[in-house]
C-alpha cells in the first residue's frame, strides 16, 4: 500500500451528518405563551384584584384576592382625588389599601412554555401598552362653548412617571414580571384600556394573544350626610337626587355616608342664648305660623354648631371628604350691616300699635345674632320734631325703648310688622312718638359654611324658596365650592382654578354660579352665550393643595 493509499483511507467521510467537518447548528428557541394579566394591591401581603380582568391562576405565588364591585355601566371607577390608603379600617390597618382609590395602578403578567417545550421562564420580554378613549365632552365639545382640553406632563394618563404610551419587564424564574404602575389622567370621563403581550424577539409571540383588562374610567368621590331637625315640618327632606345625578354627569360620585342622616333636637345645643336663636316659635319667622311648634333656623350664628353633628373619625364616610348638608326650612342671618333698620319715627295712635318697618325682610325677636338685643336704638317723646309748626315743637326723649316694648303678633300679616306698646311713663292723655330701630333678619336659600358644611333650605312647597329645585340647585351649586370652582376670576389674581372647562356650565348670579349645572334643577340646559369658559370642571391640577389650604378637598392625590 503506498503512502498516499494510506493518507487517503483515514480522511474522514463527509457523507454523514456527524462527520468531524460538519458545523454545530444552534439549539432551537422555547416558546412562550402569555397567560394571565393582573391587577395587583399591597394590603397585609400582594393580592390580585378580582373583577377587572382575568382572574389569578398562579395561586402559590399570590394566594388571596380583593374585589372591586364599583362601576359606571361595564367599566371600572378609579377615583382619583381619595388616597391609595383609606381610613376605612383605620390608620395602622395592613388592609386598608383600596385598588379603586388614587390614580395609580399596579399590574403585573405572567408567562408559561408552550405545551411540550423546555426552558427557563426568567428573562422573557413583555411589553404593556394602554390605549384611551377620551371622555365624550372632552372628545367632542361644543365648539362655540369649549374647545378641547390637551393634557399635559402629569395630567396625562401613562406608565410611570414619565406616562409613557407603553413599557416593557422581563420575566423572573417564576415566569412572573415585576409589577408596573400605570396612572390615569385627570380627566373626569376618560377611560383606559391596559394589554400585555410578548415582545416581538419572544418565540411564540405571534401566535400568543395578547390579554387585556375592562377599562379604568377616571371619577371623583366625595360622600354627604344629612343633618336635619328631628320634628322637621312637613315631613323629612328627601335625597338631592337632581345635584346626585348631576354630579355623575361630570363623573363625581356624591355617596351617602355611613351615618346618612342625623336628626338633632333642641337638647343637641346646649348654650341657652344659642338655642333660643335657633328654635324660635314658627310665626317669627313664617306667616301663619305656628305659635306651638319651633322651627329650627340655622344661619352663621349657629353653623359651628351642625358642624359638630358630622363625625371626624373613623371611615372613608366620615373624614373630611364628607360634606354635612345642614338642611332647614329657614337659613336665616341677621348680620349687623345688612340688618340693622333705618330708623322709623312715627305716633302710636294704639296700644298696641302697628308698625312697619321698611327695609327689614323678617322681624325676629330674639333677633339670631348671639347675645344681641332686638332694639337697636329706640326711644319715645310726647312731642313730634316740626318746625313748620306754629310755635315749632321739638323732640324731648323721654325714655328708652327695649325689648319688652315689643310684641310680635303671630296672625300678623307681613314678616316686617311689628307691635309697639305704649310706654309705661305716658299717660292716657298724652301724644306718644317714637323713633326705632330694630335688628332684623333675611333668609337665604343656602350658604356653603366652611370646611365642607352646606345649608340649605327645603320647605316641600312648589313655589318660593326651598322647592325641591332649589334645594338641588343650593346642594350642587355649594359642594361647588369644595372643588374650587365658586366663582370666576377677579381682581386680584385669585389662586390658580383646579378644573377644566365643561360645556355644561354657565355664568348665573352675577358671575357667582358657574359652577351649577342644567340639571341640579332638572331643566333644560342655558343658551350657549351663558355657559362659563372659566369654570374648571373635570381636571383637578396637582400641586394645588398647599396655596388651597386643608380646606381643598378634591385635590387629585398623584
Amino acid at each position: 500500500m503506498s503512502l498516499n493509499d494510506t493518507k487517503n483511507s483515514k480522511k474522514p467521510s463527509t457523507n454523514t451528518g456527524g462527520s468531524l467537518s460538519s458545523e454545530s447548528q444552534p439549539c432551537p428557541k422555547p416558546k412562550y405563551e402569555l397567560v394571565e394579566l393582573v391587577e395587583v394591591v399591597k394590603q397585609d401581603k400582594r393580592k390580585w384584584v378580582k373583577g377587572v380582568g382575568m382572574d389569578c391562576t398562579d395561586t402559590a405565588v399570590i394566594t388571596e384576592h380583593v374585589e372591586r364591585t364599583d362601576k359606571n355601566g361595564a367599566h371600572f371607577k378609579q377615583y382619583i382625588n381619595l388616597k391609595k390608603n383609606s381610613m376605612k379600617a383605620g390608620p395602622d390597618d395592613p388592609n386598608k389599601r383600596h385598588p379603586e382609590n388614587g390614580r395609580e395602578i399596579i399590574f403585573k403578567a405572567r408567562v408559561k412554555l408552550q405545551d411540550g417545550e423546555t426552558g427557563t421562564l426568567n428573562g422573557v420580554k413583555v411589553v404593556f401598552k394602554h390605549t384611551c378613549t377620551k371622555a365624550a365632552n372632552r372628545a367632542t365639545p361644543e365648539a362655540t362653548v369649549w374647545t378641547d382640553a390637551e393634557l399635559t406632563g402629569k395630567e396625562k394618563g401613562g406608565f410611570g412617571t414619565g406616562r409613557d404610551a407603553e413599557t416593557s419587564k422581563n420575566t423572573n424564574a417564576k415566569g412572573w414580571t415585576p409589577e408596573i404602575s400605570f396612572y390615569t389622567s385627570q380627566y373626569g370621563g376618560d377611560q383606559f384600556e391596559i394589554s400585555a403581550e410578548l415582545d416581538t424577539s419572544v418565540e411564540g409571540s405571534g401566535a400568543a394573544a395578547k390579554k387585556t383588562q375592562a377599562k379604568y374610567e377616571v371619577w371623583r368621590k366625595f360622600w354627604y350626610q344629612m343633618t336635619y331637625f328631628k320634628d322637621y315640618s312637613p315631613s323629612a327632606p328627601p335625597v338631592p337626587q337632581n345635584a346626585v345625578d348631576a354630579y355623575k354627569e361630570v363623573f363625581v360620585e356624591m355617596g351617602k355616608a355611613n351615618l346618612e342622616k342625623k336628626e338633632f333636637e333642641e337638647t343637641d345645643i346646649t348654650s341657652v342664648d344659642l338655642k333660643k336663636r335657633t328654635f324660635v316659635k314658627e310665626y317669627m319667622v313664617k306667616l301663619n305660623g305656628s305659635d306651638v311648634n319651633k322651627a329650627a333656623v340655622i344661619g352663621y350664628h349657629n353653623t359651628v354648631e351642625f358642624k359638630k353633628m358630622r363625625p371626624h373619625t373613623g371611615d372613608d364616610k366620615a373624614h373630611k371628604l364628607t360634606s354635612n348638608l345642614i338642611i332647614t326650612n329657614y337659613q336665616c342671618d341677621s348680620v349687623d350691616a345688612d340688618c340693622a333698620t333705618a330708623v322709623v319715627v312715627c305716633e302710636l295712635t294704639s296700644d298696641p300699635h302697628e308698625v312697619i318697618i321698611p327695609d327689614a325682610e323678617i322681624a325676629c325677636n330674639p333677633p339670631l345674632k348671639a347675645g344681641a338685643s332686638f332694639v337697636i336704638s329706640g326711644e319715645w317723646s310726647k312731642t313730634d320734631e316740626d318746625s313748620a309748626l306754629s310755635p315749632p315743637t321739638h323732640w324731648h326723649k323721654e325714655a328708652n325703648l327695649t325689648d319688652s316694648d315689643i310684641e310680635i303678633d303671630k296672625t300678623r300679616t307681613a314678616l316686617n310688622k311689628i307691635k309697639v306698646k305704649r310706654p309705661a311713663g305716658a299717660e292716657v292723655s298724652d301724644k306718644v312718638f317714637i323713633k326705632l330701630s330694630i335688628l332684623a333678619t333675611k333668609s337665604f336659600a343656602g350658604c356653603a359654611a366652611g370646611d365642607g358644611q352646606v345649608v340649605c333650605v327645603y320647605t316641600g312647597a312648589a313655589t318660593g324658596l326651598g322647592t325641591v329645585k332649589d334645594y338641588n340647585e343650593t346642594v350642587g351649586h355649594e359642594i361647588g365650592h369644595l372643588f374650587f370652582q365658586s366663582i370666576e376670576p377677579v381682581s386680584p389674581t385669585p389662586p390658580a382654578r383646579s378644573l377644566k372647562d365643561h360645556p355644561f356650565q354657565y355664568v348665573g348670579h352675577g358671575g357667582s354660579g358657574s359652577h351649577c349645572r342644567h340639571n341640579f334643577q332638572g331643566g333644560a340646559k342655558a343658551g350657549v352665550g351663558t355657559y362659563s369658559r372659566n369654570a374648571r370642571t373635570t381636571i383637578t391640577s396637582d400641586g394645588l393643595g398647599t396655596a388651597l389650604g386643608p380646606d381643598f378637598y378634591h385635590k387629585v392625590v398623584d
